[in-house]
């Protein structure tokens, strides 16, 4: 993801982008992984309604990287302990599919 999201634009208009692009059967069998530096301009509720979108492309499930806006979402409800960091893969370290 690059930028940021153009006023009165939604999280949910990514998803709706995307099914736009790939349609509704556009990630069968896959998971799709959202990265990039546009993330960071996203809140921790835009990056959920992303993910849990993601069904609607019949994707297996959406993931995205946990990192100070997901520590600080989880430290504005009491459970900063439950964060735990995790990060994209190099896109050279991505698999193909079989």
């Amino acid at each position: 993801m690059t930028g940021r999201l153009p006023r009165w634009c939604s999280a949910k208009d990514v998803i709706l982008e995307m099914l736009h692009r790939h349609g509704v059967a556009g990630a069968v069998n896959r998971i799709i992984e959202y990265h990039g530096p546009g993330l960071a301009t996203l809140t921790a509720m835009d990056r959920h309604v992303i993910a849990n979108m993601g069904a609607e492309l019949r994707a297996t499930t959406s993931v995205a990287p946990a990192e100070e806006t997901v520590r600080d979402f989880l430290r504005s409800q009491g459970r900063e302990g439950d964060f735990t960091a995790l990060a994209a893969d190099s896109p050279s370290s991505t698999c193909t599919r079989r």
